[in-house]
């Protein structure tokens, strides 16, 4: 166990293969990051991440206790390869937890995953969340500015809970977009035409006081 009441920075390359990082003190890793296993553990802690994170390839996960914090900060990315359900996943203790994107998290494995179990998550505007591949879904609160691509091939699912897409969110990629359940809240007006993702309605409510088109074939199931 690492612990600290102040702060704590790495500016070196780090590699997270097990044990667990706690205190009220500030982490901040300006390196490459690599979570490895299934073990490392952020706890009741606000990490701000500035450089490259990797988690994967293998089966491999960031937990989250007591209501942590992740700010992927401007510039930074997060690159998800891992084969894990749950790649950042709540493990115990308060479950308020907080993954905050300002950069860009990509989404790289083919399999299907749920981005953050339990919590929130928030995009600000000039972020990416990009989706290469096989399914994601979002599963918790979020509110989305910046960008969503969704390469051809890949899903992106809107499930279970309010996700509030803010009128300038730019849509992108050839995948598709699916609201599965949950509500779909439109900030703006919206259009979804033919260099947009596919969207879709198999579930959930999609609400807007501004105007919303399709210009697409629209699957309503």
């Amino acid at each position: 166990t690492l612990t600290s009441a102040s702060a704590f920075t790495n500016d070196q390359a780090f590699n997270w293969s097990g044990g667990t990082i706690t205190g009220a003190g500030l982490l901040t890793t300006n390196g490459a990051v690599s979570v490895t296993t299934t073990a490392p553990v952020l706890d009741s802690k606000t990490w701000d991440h500035f450089g490259v994170m990797t988690i994967g390839p293998g089966s491999d996960r960031l937990n989250l206790t007591n209501n942590a914090i992740v700010n992927n900060k401007p510039g930074a990315t997060i690159v998800i390869s891992s084969t894990n359900v749950n790649p950042i996943a709540h493990a115990g203790g308060g479950s308020a937890h907080q993954l905050n994107n300002a950069g860009l998290i990509q989404r790289t494995s083919a399999t299907t995953q749920t981005l953050l179990n339990t919590g929130t998550y928030t995009q600000s505007a000039g972020a990416t969340l990009d989706v290469d591949t096989g399914t994601l879904n979002l599963a918790v609160p979020g509110t989305y500015a910046g960008t969503l691509n969704v390469d051809a091939g890949a899903t992106l699912n809107l499930l279970s809970v309010t996700h509030a897409f803010d009128g300038g969110l730019s849509l992108t990629g050839a995948g598709s977009l699916v609201l599965a359940s949950g509500t779909l809240s439109l900030g703006g007006p919206f259009t979804f035409g033919a260099s947009n993702p596919l969207f879709s309605m198999t579930g959930g409510t999609l609400t807007s006081a501004s105007a919303f088109t399709n210009d697409q074939a629209f699957n309503w199931s």
